[in-house]
């Protein structure tokens, strides 16, 4: 089956999903001989080419099963893929129209940066976070755009740049950043976000509540909350109260085999 632009985030979500329901990382090879679930998916990720959003969420996922090795070796190439003559946005291969995503890679360098103490990862961290800084990457609210292509906000900005900008120590930047994405994807009342919309306007480009968007969201709250400092308790709050109310309406549309659909209210595959 030539699908792998849609496999891409299926196996990157299966590898966080087995880290979190406890599987044990530190085993590669069973008594059997035979290569464990979590290695066996970590080769499949390894072995895809990757856009820039792809690229941090590949390691993401091993900064969670804590593979040192690998990440210092994909944050490095997400630096060397960065478009440094024009601005710092990291893993720019194939990709060049993307503002939004590249952010995601912000953690995986900062992490090597830790790792190594090469200031060469700080450094693209920092030209990273100043490219956002950049009032032609936002509209006129401060939501950074999805795209240079049109001005639309995706439901995925959300945990490509909220987190970093948090992990940066700018955290009022990292809060806009999520209620301005709230403001305009969030519906109310069944408690899920829109994918796609043009803020200015008010026109959907998707109104579909789609999946991969929705846990995208999720995923950003829950990464920002901790690292709020003990001064941002009232943020803290406020988040909480954002992903308590988010996983009610998704409880609320999970199927009873425990899946969702694709576009989560509409039935699919």
């Amino acid at each position: 089956m030539n699908t792998p632009k849609a496999w891409k985030p299926i196996l990157l979500s299966l590898l966080l999903t087995l880290i979190l329901t406890g599987c044990d990382s530190s085993v590669s090879i069973q008594a059997s001989g035979k290569m464990d679930t979590i290695e066996q998916v970590k080769l499949a990720m390894l072995c895809m080419q990757r856009h820039s959003w792809e690229q941090g969420t590949a390691m993401q996922g091993l900064i969670e099963i804590r593979d040192e090795d690998l990440l210092v070796l994909m944050a490095r190439d997400a630096v060397k893929r960065r478009t440094r003559e024009v601005d710092g946005r990291l893993a720019m291969a194939g990709s060049e129209f993307n503002i939004a995503d590249p952010a995601v890679n912000g953690r995986g360098v900062l992490e090597a940066y830790r790792i190594t103490g090469d200031q060469m990862y700080m450094d693209a961290a920092q030209g990273l976070y100043d490219y956002y800084m950049n009032p032609e990457t936002r509209n006129a609210t401060g939501v950074i755009y999805h795209n240079n292509r049109s001005k639309v906000i995706f439901s995925d900005n959300m945990f490509m740049v909220a987190p970093f900008m948090a992990m940066m120590g700018d955290f009022d930047e990292a809060m806009n950043q999520i209620e301005g994405i709230r403001r305009v994807l969030w519906n109310d009342e069944l408690k899920l976000y829109h994918h796609i919309r043009i803020e200015e306007t008010g026109q959907f480009r998707d109104k579909s509540f789609w999946g991969g968007g929705n846990g995208w969201c999720t995923a950003a709250i829950a990464q920002v909350i901790p690292l709020l400092p003990a001064d941002r308790e009232e943020d803290k709050a406020k988040l909480i109260r954002y992903y308590k109310d988010h996983i009610e309406g998704l409880l609320a549309q999970q199927l009873p085999n425990g899946l969702f659909y694709d576009k989560i209210t509409e039935p699919n595959f």
